[in-house]
């Protein structure tokens, strides 16, 4: 591992994604404000790449930095199709690098760029990936349905008319996986009738049926992801342990589902959704017990693909990188001629980034998590279907 866990080399990366992702937000907005009024298609088009540019300085953490071992799990037929038309995705959320992982998926099957999701309003205003998800189409919601469902809407609209394939992925659970919330989540299912799932929490319904009669004759096929990793031969899935290049072994199994076949009305589609993910329950259980998602339950074993690495995440962070890296020199060097101001100066600035990386790394921790999944099933008012 070595210089990989150096402070110094996480800073450099931090304030790399800080500088690269300020200037794409720049250009996001000023397209935003200027080109997409004129014609929404090329501005579709210019903003894929610069979305795509934010996010691979992230995804580069876990594509090279880490190198992590993606292993997909899916059928011929949908292996085939992969990528090339629009899709819902739907995830489990167990572990904190769950998003980075699901990014990753894109970036080696070539459509990162196209890729959405749903993020509160909260995380929308986070510097330079925040920024970018608010030109990019992703449904920011804000935990208020009644708001939420015309956001809902207006935003699958748009994503119906992108000129490319797109991809909406949505944890349904809401939140990430604890002990203390799963208990809360089984607690609320007991009382309401629902089976209760051992590796899961009950998913949440109302927005997800909001979505899929949003995108219904928009998008032909859900893929749904049962996301684990190998922790006997890999590293543990944490952010901390990728951001210090511990080689992780991330495998999905992925089905595929056609638009067209799931329920059109409320409760059908609620029912769907908690089939599916007592379904995930058994093969997340089986793939915890024995390292195979289908060795203790009746779902077909599926050829395991591993796309291969592709070179742009690395070649964006590491120019970034050099350029963050020259500025410092120079900067630092800069500061340290101009005397005692401009060394309290230096010293205040590298404490500032230095409490940013720790920030960073805080939104990430499972034991940071929000109190979503807690108090929402806590809440008598809460509605699940």
């Amino acid at each position: 591992m070595g210089w990989k866990s150096s402070t110094f080399v996480h800073l450099l990366y931090f304030l790399s994604i800080l500088l690269g992702g300020f200037f794409i937000n720049i250009i996001q907005a000023l397209l935003f404000f200027t080109l997409k009024q004129i014609n929404k298609d090329l501005y579709h088009k210019i903003n894929y790449y610069l979305t795509y540019g934010v996010q691979t300085l992230l995804v580069f953490l876990v594509d090279w930095w880490c190198k992590v071992e993606l292993r997909l799990h899916m059928d011929d037929e949908t292996n085939k199709e992969f990528g090339r038309k629009h899709a819902l995705i739907t995830l489990n959320h167990t572990y904190e690098v769950d998003m980075f992982t699901g990014w990753l998926v894109a970036e080696r099957t070539g459509i990162l760029g196209a890729t959405k999701g749903v993020t509160k309003k909260s995380l929308a205003y986070l510097p330079t990936i925040g920024w970018t998800w608010r030109c990019s189409d992703y449904i920011v919601v804000n935990r208020n349905f009644d708001k939420d469902k015309e956001v809902i809407q207006k935003t699958c609209n748009i994503l119906g008319d992108y000129p490319f394939p797109t991809w909406m992925a949505v944890f349904p659970e809401g939140t990430r996986f604890t002990a203390t919330k799963h208990a809360a989540s089984m607690e609320f299912a007991q009382k309401s009738g629902i089976p209760t799932l051992k590796r899961h929490l009950i998913p949440r319904t109302r927005g997800f049926v909001q979505l899929v009669q949003s995108l219904k004759g928009k998008y032909p096929v859900l893929y749904d992801y049962t996301i684990s990793y190998n922790k006997k031969e890999g590293a543990e899935p944490r952010f901390y342990d990728i951001l210090c290049g511990k080689p992780m072994i991330c495998e999905i199994y992925i089905r595929q589902f056609n638009f067209e076949d799931l329920p059109d009305d409320d409760e059908g589609i609620s029912e769907w959704l908690q089939q599916l993910f007592r379904e995930k329950d058994e093969l997340l259980d089986s793939y915890i017990n024995t390292g195979s998602f289908t060795a203790e339950n009746t779902h077909p074993a599926h050829p395991v693909f591993v796309p291969e690495r592709r070179p742009y995440s690395l070649l964006n962070t590491g120019a970034w990188a050099i350029v963050m890296l020259y500025l410092l020199v120079v900067g630092a060097a800069t500061m340290i001629k101009s005397g005692v101001i401009g060394v309290v100066v230096l010293i205040l600035g590298t404490a500032l980034a230095f409490y940013g990386l720790q920030v960073m790394i805080s939104l990430t921790r499972v034991d940071k998590a929000s109190q979503y999944g807690i108090s929402s099933h806590k809440n008598s008012s809460h509605k699940n279907k």
